[in-house]
C-alpha cells in the first residue's frame, strides 16, 4: 500500500511539472514581441492550501530567465 501511494504521488508531481512547463511556454509564446517582461519569485505567504509548496532555486529562475531572453529583449527576475 505504501508503494501504491508513493508511486501516486510521485505521479502527482510529474502531471504538474509537465503542467507548469506547458503553461510556462505557451506564456513565452504569448509574450514574444513584448518590450520588457518579469519573472516574478514564488513566495510561500503561510496561507497555502498545501503547505508543502516551494519555489524554486535560482539557477532554475536564471533558466527561465534565459529562456524568455528568446522572446523578449528585456527581463528580470523580481522578488528573487
Amino acid at each position: 500500500l505504501e508503494k501504491k501511494i508513493r508511486m501516486h504521488h510521485i505521479i502527482i508531481m510529474i502531471f504538474f511539472f509537465i503542467m507548469i512547463i506547458f503553461t510556462f511556454v505557451y506564456r513565452c509564446i504569448w509574450i514574444k514581441g513584448e518590450e520588457k517582461y518579469f519573472i516574478q519569485a514564488f513566495k510561500n505567504s503561510g496561507d497555502l492550501i498545501d503547505p508543502t509548496m516551494e519555489g524554486v532555486s535560482y539557477e532554475e529562475y536564471q533558466n527561465f530567465l534565459n529562456i524568455v531572453k528568446n522572446n523578449v529583449p528585456k527581463v528580470s527576475l523580481r522578488g528573487i
